[in-house]
């Protein structure tokens, strides 16, 4: 049954196939590749601009590649006053930032302290409860 199936598939496949290759050389001749290059042409040719319409875009791209240069070639200058201003504020941030470190490594040594002083009182509060409980024992 299954090779049965099989030339009949085969069969119909091939019926098809002769005029889907001449369908592939037809269009292989170039036909529609003509047809969309001059369809592209006529676009272009519409979309043309007068000579004196390309001197004026032509002169007013000089003038501003003129102006790129000259504000490329200049130097990035800040004013003195500027500069003292961002110096006085980067001497700040400096002093803020040792002052900030001095104050972080002091909370750190007092959480230390902290947790050695409630580690004594918690060995305290055992050797208390230890003591009641020997009077009570005798």
């Amino acid at each position: 049954m299954t090779l049965m199936m099989g030339i009949v598939t085969l069969i119909r496949i091939t019926r098809n196939m002769p005029k889907k290759l001449t369908d592939a050389t037809l269009y292989s001749t170039g036909f529609i590749e003509d047809y969309v290059v001059n369809k592209k042409k006529k676009r272009l040719q519409a979309s043309t601009i007068s000579a004196a319409e390309y001197l004026t875009l032509m002169n007013r791209l000089a003038e501003l590649e003129e102006k790129i240069i000259v504000l490329d070639n200049k130097a990035a200058e800040i004013p003195p006053e500027k500069d003292e201003l961002l110096n006085n504020a980067l001497k700040r941030v400096d002093a803020l930032e040792t002052e900030l470190a001095a104050v972080k490594k002091a909370l750190d040594e007092s959480l230390i302290q902290e947790k050695e002083l409630v580690a004594y009182l918690e060995k305290q509060k055992k050797r208390r409860k230890k003591r009641k409980k020997r009077f009570y024992v005798f």
